[in-house]
């Protein structure tokens, strides 16, 4: 415990800003305090596992959770529920997220490399740039939490826990979308020494099924989902290798005010581990295979990071889910504790000097940019954050959606009340004087559903692409509620079968005859 301790020093002071009552303004952070805001509602009317946001896009509602990966915005609500604020409550998830992730690193390099060396790999690993890109410039919540998921899948499997394996790639995928599709194949690569591991990387990826499946095959419900241009954000090779830092936007060019830097530590780790892997140094199996699997990790995500592979980028439609070429910084942050385990075991003077170093080189970016205190108020009650998507370029958006449509009633007849039972069901009481079409102040999307008073009847979208649906003659009640579609449903059940398998296995496991 006090090696551990030792190496969480230095990690929670570079967090501390994180802590403190002022406000950090990051590129995202203030559309996750929003996602917080509307989780929580969700999750407050008993909607455990939320897919709408009912109080965005003009008090319209939009899929937003439906596509937004969920696990950090429980971390938030949690932290709300006991008194947190909701702009508190993101400085804080992230906090964890990130000291989370040095504890599973701690753990994964003792075990394949013994304690003092997980000391110093450790640290080394938690004052990589790419770490205060994520939390102090970009505010990437979910980025940092994806890869504190990372770390925990190796830890279990160095540790052979295969069911905490599964339960890391669930939640790896339900922690960061894009991430998960540079990290899942990486973990898939790295459990290939055994078929037992296989099998649970695969109930990982079925943990988590209710999330992606909908995410993957109903994007062609919702608009905006990758308006980035993959070509404006390779980052130069000069800006990869030599230090620079800032709190602005990546821009086509040389422009940019943010840092692609590798790190100057990071990039002595990589060229001396590379060199005692050329040299065919003496170490265990385990070890040459996570370290030329680290290896060629970063070797691939740095090809893949400069314009000499913008042939691939226009080739394989995939990889431009990615949006961002440099995004693939986060696979040095994985690989820099790996080698710097090899180095410290071989080199006990050099990885200490390493880390000694990185602290002193990279300790000014954990220093960043902050405003006074804010209020939940300034961005709950504002409507410049309420009135849209939460999102970069209004993504999420419905296709259905036209133009401006009215946030009330439309119908023909009298509406006589109104009744908001939950924050996806509503009652109407209504008369018609003849056969009528209704339409409720609320974005279509597949899964509402109607009922006139005993009768369920088909919801569609109207010509602005609100619910709408035909009303008989005479006085009746309308309910409308927001239900799940076939494809959320059999991904469900995908889920539930994968948690079911790994229940039944650990019981069996727990059972077995001595």
């Amino acid at each position: 415990m006090t090696a551990l301790f030792l190496a969480l020093i230095p990690a929670f002071i570079a967090s501390l800003p994180l802590f403190g009552s002022k406000f950090i303004p990051t590129h995202d952070g203030e559309y996750h305090i929003i996602r917080f805001w509307q989780f929580f509602t969700m999750l407050s009317s008993g909607q455990w596992f939320p897919r709408w946001a009912p109080d965005l896009n003009n008090g319209l509602g939009i899929p937003l959770f439906t596509f937004n990966y969920p696990f950090p915005n429980y971390i938030g609500s949690f932290f709300h529920v006991f008194g947190l604020s909701f702009v508190d409550s993101f400085k804080w998830t992230m906090a964890l997220g990130y000291l989370t992730a040095v504890v599973w690193c701690y753990l994964f390099i003792k075990k394949e490399f013994g304690m003092k060396t997980a000391v110093i790999a450790t640290v080394i690993f938690s004052y990589v740039p790419y770490w205060f890109v994520d939390i102090y410039v970009r505010g990437s919540v979910g980025e940092v939490w994806a890869l504190s998921f990372v770390m925990l899948a190796l830890c279990a499997l160095a540790y052979v826990k295969p069911r905490l394996f599964a339960f890391a790639v669930g939640a790896l995928i339900l922690s960061h979308n894009i991430l998960a599709m540079i990290f899942v194949p990486v973990l898939c690569i790295a459990a290939a020494k055994t078929r037992k591991m296989l099998v649970y990387w695969a109930a990982g990826i079925g943990l988590s099924a209710y999330f992606w499946l909908p995410a993957l095959l109903e994007r062609a419900y919702v608009t905006g989902l990758n308006t980035v241009d993959y070509r404006d954000h390779f980052p130069a090779l000069v800006q990869m290798l030599f230090p620079s830092w800032g709190s602005g936007y990546s821009v086509p060019g040389l422009g940019d005010q943010m840092s692609f830097q590798i790190g100057i530590i990071p990039l002595l780790v990589l060229v001396t581990a590379g060199i005692l892997v050329l040299k065919r140094t003496k170490m265990s199996a385990s070890v040459r295979w996570y370290s030329i699997l680290a290896l060629t990790g970063i070797t691939v995500s740095a090809f893949l990071m400069t314009e000499y592979a913008a042939f691939l980028w226009a080739a394989l439609p995939f990889i431009r889910f990615m949006q961002f070429p440099w995004r693939l910084l986060s696979v040095f942050v994985i690989a820099t504790p790996i080698l710097a385990g090899l180095v410290t075991g071989k080199l006990p003077k050099w990885g200490i000097i390493l880390m000694l170093l990185s602290v002193l080189f990279a300790y000014h970016y954990a220093r960043p940019v902050m405003y006074e205190m804010r209020t939940d108020a300034q961005y709950l009650e504002n409507p410049s954050f309420t009135s849209g998507t939460s999102s970069l370029g209004d993504m999420f958006q419905t296709v259905w959606l036209a133009g401006s449509p009215r946030k009330d009633t439309v119908f023909s007849g009298t509406v006589t009340g109104v009744t908001k039972q939950a924050p996806t069901s509503y009652i109407f009481t209504v008369t018609a004087s003849e056969s009528a079409v209704f339409s409720a102040p609320v974005a279509y999307y597949p899964g509402w559903q109607a009922r006139v008073d005993e009768r369920q009847i088909a919801a569609s979208p109207d010509a602005n692409g609100l619910v709408s649906l035909s009303v008989p003659k005479g006085d009746h009640k309308i309910r409308i509620w927001l239900g799940r579609t076939p494809l959320q449903t059999a991904a469900a059940a995908i889920s539930i079968l994968s948690l079911s398998a790994l229940s039944v296995s650990f019981i069996l496991r727990k059972h077995k005859p001595l």
